[in-house]
């Protein structure tokens, strides 16, 4: 399942000592969109026999899924249980 970018990556600017950041001329602001966000699942041996229909509120529901995520998106030694 994907969707669209998550997240906006900006230009920063120092900030004044009074907490503001004043610029004395117009600039344009570098901005880029991060990647589309992935979710991927995996299909548990339940579906083998009862099929899974293909409607939006059965897609949506994430309950009887397993999330399968790549071993980089979570931090050290942390252990996926699945029920």
């Amino acid at each position: 399942m994907w969707f669209p970018p998550q997240h906006l990556l900006e230009q920063a600017f120092a900030e004044t000592s009074g907490g503001t950041a004043r610029l004395n001329v117009e600039v344009e602001v570098e901005a880029r969109w991060c990647a589309p966000t992935r979710l991927v699942f995996s299909i548990p041996k339940v579906f083998e026999t009862e099929p899974l229909p293909l409607e939006l509120a059965t897609l949506l529901d994430w309950d009887r899924l397993i999330p399968s995520l790549a071993p980089h998106a979570l931090p050290p030694n942390f252990r996926v249980t699945t029920q």
